[in-house]
């Protein structure tokens, strides 16, 4: 009875488990088809000047890409490396042939493979040594069904990168103590001028970690190659100089994902936060505060982003860039999300350049160079700078199952095909969201604009509104005399035209119905205001279909089956066990009713 009970419910489990995951599969997969289009290098738009093109084609989920310096010249000879998620890393050669550097860096298999979040994790960055010819690589592995980091280093006999490793070194001390998760574990790494390991930890998971020094969780750490703690590190241990706070650089760090240097080994990193992420110009031994709380991601960056963007690969442009007119900019790949995928997410996936000084911070305005605008579901993660353009990749396969490593090249002469950008991109790219919220995200300084088409039609008809345009017209200043016809045009307007003319003139000139405006006049092509003044003429009261009490269950079951790696097993077990009990039930009640005697 009691082996039934058991066996039953795993057995059942299995046919209740493979026809449910089908039929999600069949519709997960028919959607996809019904959404996607094929992958190319038109699904990503450069700046004015430069196009994209595909390099190579061919990869799994890459992470991070690292060009050997002065690579050879024949065709065999390496080009750059290349980190694949699940523990693989390839070298590309200067024919552009693809080879297996090393496989097995991690092992992991993840029940459930991405987009499930609780699959990111796993095999990370890589940066060279071009002294050794050494190549190190950061992961997280598993290790009795536990999550830990790594730094792993490749060695070859001669001080030249090679197709495959001679020599392997693990290093794992200052790591076994403290787990990892998905998402929250080692990141991307960078060798400075003054021949140290610099590399982001993620706090797993456990904010707390973050304050402390007595572990790497949350921290910048930095080390000699030989993984030493330098001596000069702001909290070396003289009397313990194995310690593990001998190696942090930095803490109070949330996941500290990318990381780069200037030409003068100053460290820039992006920290990832629960709704509000940051790029950092480090100081050493200083604590970034991250205490859980979306709140504290504000301090001591030197640019904030307002919502989630995922900035997930950062390189700078150096006095030696093949893009002499960016130099002294930090360049971060906005990675999107996973969870939000769409259209509407479009616009965080980005590559943006921030000018930046030494002591300064950020000296000018962030400036796009690529944006993704695909209609199918996409990560950006890796961006690196090579001999001939600005290389990236998409996370995801296109739905024929291809990955392929772009670049961004010099070709004068092109526009930006701003009609393929959406007003949300825009709004996104040009800044106003550091300004002005919707749907909760953006900046303060400027009112939210959620329901702005029917606050704005309200003051536009109102009585103040005309006075206000009687007062303006008597002014004399250049830019009131010059827009007055536009004024005259603007009253013998009517409905959504009249709206649309407002707001396309108040993106051109703030001033242009008001005598003083604390909005910037920002130097925007007429494509580009067409395209803002159309998304804005959309922001109108919505009202949110409310779900029923049985769509919001079975919302919330979905997620839970599709992001908790023990979902399937618990229902499975569960159904098991109720079946196998009602015909335990049924059953017993057949016997007593046929062992039943009945007296007359």
């Amino acid at each position: 009875m009691i082996a039934r009970l058991i066996l039953f419910p795993f057995l059942l489990f299995s046919l209740i488990a493979c026809f449910w995951s089908s039929l999600l599969t069949a519709q997960d997969t028919q959607d996809t088809q019904d959404t996607q289009s094929t992958q190319s290098a038109q699904d990503w738009v450069a700046i004015k000047d430069h196009t994209v093109v595909s390099d190579t084609t061919g990869w799994q989920f890459p992470v991070e890409i690292a060009f050997v310096p002065n690579p050879g010249n024949g065709p065999k000879d390496p080009l750059y490396y290349v980190t694949e998620l699940r523990g693989t890393i390839k070298v590309v050669t200067n024919d552009r042939s693809i080879m297996t550097y090393v496989d097995g860096v991690n092992t992991y298999d993840p029940p459930t493979e991405l987009p499930n979040e609780l699959a990111e994790v796993g095999l990370a960055g890589i940066c060279l040594d071009q002294e050794t010819g050494s190549v190190y690589a950061t992961t997280a592995y598993i290790r009795n069904s536990t999550f830990y980091n790594k730094i792993v280093r490749f060695d070859h006999e001669t001080a030249r990168f090679g197709t495959a490793p001679d020599g392997i070194r693990e290093f794992t001390r200052i790591f076994d103590e403290d787990e990892s998760t998905n998402s929250h574990q080692i990141g991307k790494c960078v060798i400075g001028k003054d021949r140290k390991l610099y590399v982001g930890v993620g706090d797993g998971h456990a904010p707390h970690k973050a304050q402390g020094l007595e572990n790497p969780n949350g921290k910048i750490l930095r080390m000699n190659l030989d993984f030493t703690a330098p001596q000069d590190n702001p909290f070396y241990n003289v009397n313990n100089p194995e310690s593990i706070s001998s190696y942090i650089w930095a803490y109070g760090l949330r996941n500290p994902f990318a990381i780069t240097l200037d030409s003068n080994d100053q460290l820039y990193i992006t920290d990832n936060g629960p709704n509000r992420d940051r790029l950092i110009e480090t100081i050493p031994g200083k604590n970034y505060l991250w205490d859980g709380t979306n709140e504290s991601m504000r301090g001591d960056s030197i640019w904030n982003w307002s919502g989630s963007v995922g900035p997930a690969g950062a390189i700078y442009f150096g006095k030696d860039s093949i893009f002499p007119y960016w130099q002294g900019r930090v360049v971060v790949a906005q990675g999107g999300s996973i969870q939000e995928p769409g259209p509407s997410k479009k616009g965080r996936i980005t590559i943006n350049s921030f000018p930046v000084k030494q002591g300064r911070g950020l000296t000018g305005k962030p400036e796009f160079l690529v944006s993704y605008r695909g209609n199918y579901m996409q990560l950006l993660v890796p961006v690196a700078e090579g001999p001939d353009g600005l290389y990236f990749s998409g996370f995801f396969p296109d739905p024929k199952g291809e990955t392929h490593i772009f670049k961004m090249i010099r070709q004068e002469g092109t526009e930006p095909d701003l009609a393929s950008l959406s007003g949300s991109q825009l709004f996104q790219e040009k800044g106003c969201e550091g300004c002005h919220k919707i749907n909760g995200i953006g900046g303060q300084a400027g009112p939210a604009l959620d329901g702005l088409i029917g606050r704005l039609q309200e003051r536009l008809e109102s009585d103040e509104y005309e006075q206000q345009l009687e007062t303006v017209d008597e002014l004399t200043t250049d830019v009131h005399v010059q827009y007055k016809n536009a004024r005259e045009t603007f009253r013998d307007l009517e409905g959504e035209e009249k709206l649309a003319f407002w707001i396309r003139h108040r993106i051109e000139e703030p001033r242009w119905d008001m005598q003083q405006s604390m909005m910037p006049k920002m130097p925007l092509s007429s494509e580009e205001i067409n395209q803002l003044t159309a998304y804005l003429m959309t922001l109108k009261n919505q009202q949110i279909p409310k779900l029923s009490t049985w769509e919001e269950w079975h919302r919330r079951f979905r997620v839970w089956w599709d992001t908790d790696y023990n979902a399937r097993p618990t229902v499975g077990f569960i159904l098991g066990v109720l079946i196998m009990g009602a015909i335990q039930l049924i059953t017993s009640r057949f016997r007593r009713k046929k062992n039943r005697k009945y007296y007359w």
